[in-house]
């Protein structure tokens, strides 16, 4: 009941002021203190308890939200990822895209080691998973757009569900060949000939003597052959850096005729 009267007492002020002529000086002085501390006290503090309320119910909305979306997320993840077998007919391309997963490996390897947020270790195994499902390698493109349309847009940042899209959108799509994306088209009798021109205008002997235009002209007319190179150049190319690697060492014969490739198919 004292703490019942104390709340009374105190928001009395409004009700004291209304009879200032009748009152003492001291009731007024103090039902003016009152009404002051209503402005500078209880009105912030009735603000801030609305808006921590506002602000809790979003955040508990949102988490309902975003579970009731991931729940979905994953279960469609568990129906893809860990099909072993079988692939639908409808998911099937009109073109087989061109894959080669030790490749992609060795790019997912090193873009994990990249990572300074969340486990390299999960994440690798996450974008393995993807490259061994069957639905991705029958058509990476159309899993790509499910995955994202599955995934929804949220302010949320997931590993490493992200950190893998990421990678998929930026090593692994781009180096992939579709049957209904545009593809670079090469003239391969055009390139021969640009290629003996290629040879006979540098000077091939590299300072020791010898002179290796018939060996680097050998060497682009093999890559013009290769199956693989004509079926996709851009992803023939690209393999063939990786394999090549990066040092400071300059391959005579071979890294001339990549020069070649670069310039004429401006990769």
């Amino acid at each position: 009941m004292k703490i019942l009267d104390i709340c009374k007492s105190y928001f009395s002020g409004l009700s004291d002021i209304s009879t200032y002529k009748k009152n003492k000086g001291k009731t007024n002085v103090l039902a003016a203190l009152k009404i002051l501390s209503y402005f500078t006290i209880v009105v912030p503090l009735g603000f801030a308890a609305i808006y921590g309320a506002a602000s809790l119910y979003g955040r508990v909305r949102k988490k309902l939200h975003l579970s009731s979306r991931d729940k979905i997320v994953n279960d469609q993840a568990k129906k893809t990822i860990g099909k072993k077998e079988g692939v639908d007919c409808d998911t099937l391309p009109s073109e087989k895209t061109s894959l080669n997963l030790n490749l992609f490996l060795k790019k997912a390897k090193s873009y994990a080691a990249r990572q300074t947020c969340g486990e390299p270790g999960n994440l690798l195994v996450y974008i393995e998973k993807v490259l061994n499902d069957p639905l991705f390698q029958a058509n990476p493109e159309n899993f790509m757009k499910d995955w994202k349309q599955r995934r929804g847009n949220t302010e949320e940042f997931r590993m490493p569900e992200d950190q893998a899209m990421i990678f998929f959108e930026t090593e692994i799509l781009p180096n992939m060949k579709f049957g209904n994306s545009p593809t670079i088209k090469v003239n391969i009798e055009e390139l021969k000939l640009k290629a003996e021109a290629f040879v006979e205008g540098k000077n091939n002997s590299f300072g020791n003597g010898k002179d290796y235009s018939s060996e680097i002209l050998a060497y682009i007319q093999g890559v013009l052959a290769n199956p693989s190179f004509q079926e996709n150049p851009p992803y023939f190319m690209d393999k063939w850096k990786e394999e090549r690697g990066h040092t400071e060492e300059f391959r005579l014969v071979e890294d001339s005729a990549r020069m070649f490739f670069e310039q004429e198919l401006t990769l």
